[in-house]
């Protein structure tokens, strides 16, 4: 994987990676922002030093990111999406904890991102065919 390769239909990694750290840190995300920053400056050390170009790091543009990232969150907003901040994730982190089953949309692919990091990969099966015959009862109605 280069994370300079440039293609019509996405940004770079490098141009992602950016954008990443700047979401992450406006959502108070900052241990996260500083895991992927340290990914990201890898990408400027020796090993990736040919793939570096100027066309690559031109759309990794500090003000660039910034607006695209100000841009989304606006957009997110207007759409009223929930934000994925600290607060709500510990909620939601309660609520698995009481063995409760979180709501469809957003919650419940937090959930199982929660479940899934905290938890080794037969309990997260266990726990996905639990929720998910859980929440058969609200299709059933």
């Amino acid at each position: 994987m280069d994370p300079h390769r440039i293609d019509r239909s996405h940004p770079t990694y490098y141009a992602r990676a950016c954008a990443l750290i700047e979401g992450a840190r406006n959502l108070g995300w900052t241990v996260e922002a500083d895991e992927v920053s340290s990914i990201r400056g890898s990408w400027l050390r020796p090993k990736w030093k040919g793939q570096t170009r100027n066309k690559s790091l031109a759309l990794a543009d500090r003000e660039l990111v910034s607006e695209c990232v100000r841009a989304a969150f606006c957009l997110c907003r207007a759409l009223e999406l929930p934000q994925c901040a600290r607060p709500g994730m510990a909620r939601l982190r309660e609520l698995l904890d009481r063995g409760g089953t979180p709501d469809f949309g957003t919650e419940l692919i937090l959930a199982a991102w929660l479940v899934r990091e905290q938890r080794r990969e037969e309990l997260y099966e266990e726990w996905e065919s639990a929720t998910l015959f859980e929440l058969q009862r609200y299709t059933m109605l």
